[in-house]
């Protein structure tokens, strides 16, 4: 298979309107083997040292690159459904009737890719003979259906509980799902400090990119949705304000219950949680929207991420609800590029953490897991906050859905320089989310090469960001916070906020049809400074179970602006591509001038890539998910660029986390020709991976 690739490549001083683009050449996948591995490699030239020892790893040798894996055996997945079966124990001690959200198997012939505008049309037309049957057997035991979803094949159902156990025996059943779950709000407020905008601040970015929209999917502006359990947001706020046309860029209230989503004809009062998430989001009043405000520097402590994005919120206080949110989003709102989740769902009648037994797929309260796969598909990106619940050494601490593998989970610091704490006022707000055995993330059965799986705990936190903040909307247009608030319901806007600048950039550029939530999840994953707070350095590899890929910082590439000069003085490249991976395949991805036929410059200090894929598995799917490994070559060992048989290794990212990453620093990447690629090491089926390449001259306590 060929696949075509590109890089970008800036200089210094560089707009980033002014990047060129630089077409690679094709890159051809090629079988190698792996004999000998040095004992030692090491990272040098960033914040940190970090070594690792390849000696005591195991050897994959089906590839050309060096795929580490611990020994595993080979596992096979469970052979009961879990959710069904905990939910049909708690039905055996209930008397009386139940309602549960049935996942039936999906139609036979997959959809086609097609426009968001069509989706609603066909999906609905290929559950409907599936639904239909089911409906009248569940009929035949006595059953109702009271509700069906089409963007995910789930039927809602009131049936006699002791009948939970006929109904999960049904054909075409995958899994029966719980209605219960408490949603909660992830954020407090605390009076103790006040702190200026300087000291959170995740972004700069020029004012041209701000000022008369950011583009979005449909190439207006982006188009973020806030799915909010209590409260909204005030229209009214000069945060809100469009700059141009001084209309509320607050475009829509819906409200959702487990019926159905419509429009709000009046407004509520309660607009605390709801009103501090939107601010950050897209509240700004740098162009004098707050007439009061004439100070720039008031101005910027007020103005946070998406500044002309707009912005429409639905109220969901129950899964069912979120579920019926989701469905709308993505049939009715073909617009929405972003969705931010500042909630969290905790079990109801299951184990008292939140994840259940500590396995995907244990908890999917409503079968929302499969609601969210198929919006992501068509588009549309999830941002979640991952919970305020702090470190448990016996229980899973993320809150739902924070650990599916298509979801952003977004953790909170406090302070922003290179040894920021995940803490305030000494207590954790949120870092870890150790399983039963206390050994961090949650478990996946991920694919082994030969058939089967294993039992493999992955990384939550994909970044971390702000969480402490003041200035943020208050009650009436022209008033504003002034204690502070936090909690991972705060940091997760700045990160869904920043995924809209990132969203823009696509557009500006001519992108557009490459900004999927996969791109955009590996973009956000390079741009985090890679900071790991369980070891105090800079992290070479993969995802810290504390701070994932460490505080998310997005650079401002242009002249003079409201946010301030640029961070970005050297050099920098940016790389992207994607390819579909299959078991034993290869694809290999430039990262440096001329198609990766030519060295990176002497002055780069760092390189840094991540990959991610299509990835449902692993969860209430009932299927294994991938494992695919991610390494980085230089293809110029000599000094001139060389077949690729003869590349030398620099890193590998080969553990089993459902996205990869690596950093390098400049003594793995100046003056090389450095290429990235992805294998499949497990793959029950192809996916389509996502990767992303940055390169930079710049200082490194900011990226």
């Amino acid at each position: 298979m060929i696949h075509r690739k590109f890089s970008v490549v800036c200089v210094a001083g560089a707009a980033l309107g002014g990047c060129a683009l630089d077409q690679g050449g094709p890159v051809r996948s090629q079988e190698a083997t792996v004999s000998t591995v040095n004992d030692v490699t090491q990272v040098q030239g960033g914040v940190g040292v970090e070594s690792k020892a390849l000696g005591s790893k195991s050897i994959a040798r089906v590839g050309p690159a060096l795929h580490l894996k611990a020994p595993a055996p080979k596992g096979a997945l469970p052979s009961g459904k879990r959710p069904t079966a905990m939910l049909i124990e708690e039905a055996d001690r209930t008397i009386g009737a139940i309602t549960v959200v049935v996942a039936l198997e999906e139609p036979a012939s997959p959809p086609v890719s097609i426009a968001r505008s069509a989706l609603a049309t066909q999906r609905r037309g290929l559950v409907a003979g599936s639904q239909s049957q089911f409906a009248s057997r569940v009929a035949a035991l006595g059953g109702v259906v009271l509700r069906t979803y089409s963007l995910a094949n789930l039927v809602t159902v009131r049936i006699d509980a002791k009948k939970a156990g006929l109904l999960a025996s049904l054909p075409g059943v995958r899994e029966l799902h719980t209605t219960g779950g408490a949603v909660v709000a992830e954020t407090s407020a605390d009076g103790n400090y006040v702190r200026s905008m300087d000291a959170v601040r995740s972004m700069y970015f020029q004012d041209n990119y701000i000022s008369g929209g950011l583009g979005g999917h449909s190439g207006g502006p982006v188009h973020i949705a806030m799915i909010e359990p209590v409260g909204y947001p005030q229209p009214s706020h000069y945060m809100f304000k469009d700059a141009q046309t001084g209309s509320s860029r607050v475009v829509g209230m819906i409200g959702c219950s487990a019926a159905s989503c419509s429009n709000l004809s009046s407004w509520g009062t309660d607009v605390g949680h709801a009103q501090k998430v939107a601010s950050v989001l897209g509240g700004n009043i740098m162009y004098g929207q707050d007439p009061s405000i004439v100070d720039p520097a008031e101005r910027s402590a007020r103005s946070w991420m998406a500044g002309e994005s707009i912005i429409s919120l639905f109220n969901a206080g129950d899964p069912e609800a979120i579920l019926q949110a989701i469905e709308t989003i993505a049939y009715s709102y073909t617009d929405v590029d972003i969705v931010n989740m500042s909630l969290g769902i905790l079990s109801d009648n299951y184990p008292s953490n939140a994840c259940g037994y500590g396995t995907v797929g244990s908890f999917d309260p409503a079968g929302i897991s499969y609601a969210i796969a198929a919006a992501t598909d068509a588009g549309v990106l999830f941002v979640k906050s991952a919970g305020n619940r702090g470190i448990d050494a016996t229980n899973c601490s993320a809150t739902f859905p924070a650990w599916l593998p298509e979801v952003v989970a977004v953790g909170a610091v406090n302070t922003g320089g290179p040894g920021y704490v995940l803490a305030y006022n000494g207590t954790s707000m949120w870092s870890d989310s150790p399983d039963g055995s206390g050994t961090g993330g949650i478990n996946y059965w991920v694919a082994s090469p030969s058939g089967g799986a294993s039992l493999h705990s992955q990384s939550v936190v994909t970044v971390v960001a702000p969480g402490v903040l003041t200035y943020l909307g208050s009650t009436a247009p022209g008033t504003y916070t002034t204690g502070d608030s936090h909690g991972t319901s705060l940091a997760a806007p700045v990160v869904a906020g920043g995924a809209a600048l990132l969203r823009n950039m696509f557009w500006q550029q001519g992108w557009l049809s490459d900004a999927t939530p996969q791109t955009l999840t590996s973009l956000i994953a390079v741009l985090g400074d890679s900071w790991d707070s369980s070891t105090g350095t800079d992290r070479g590899s993969g995802f810290s179970k504390i701070s994932g890929a460490g505080r998310l910082r997005l650079h401002y590439f242009g002249g003079a602006g409201p946010y301030g000069p640029s961070d970005m003085t050297g050099a920098w490249y940016f790389s992207k591509g994607t390819a579909s991976v299959a078991q034993g395949a290869e694809s290999c991805f430039p990262l440096s001038p001329s198609g990766g036929t030519q060295p990176l410059p002497s002055t780069i200090q760092e390189v840094k890539v991540a990959a991610t894929w299509n990835e449902h598995g692993g969860g209430s799917s009932g299927a294994p998910a991938a494992d695919i490994d991610l390494s980085l070559w230089n293809a110029c060992p000599t000094g001139n660029y060389v077949a690729r048989g003869s590349w030398q290794h620099l890193w590998s990212d080969a553990g089993y986390d459902l996205r990869e990453r690596i950093r390098v620093g400049a003594s793995y990447a100046a003056s090389k020709c450095v290429w990235a690629c992805v294998y499949g090491y497990g793959v029950p089926s192809s996916r389509t991976v996502s990767v992303v390449g940055y390169a930079h001259s710049d200082d490194l306590t900011v990226h």
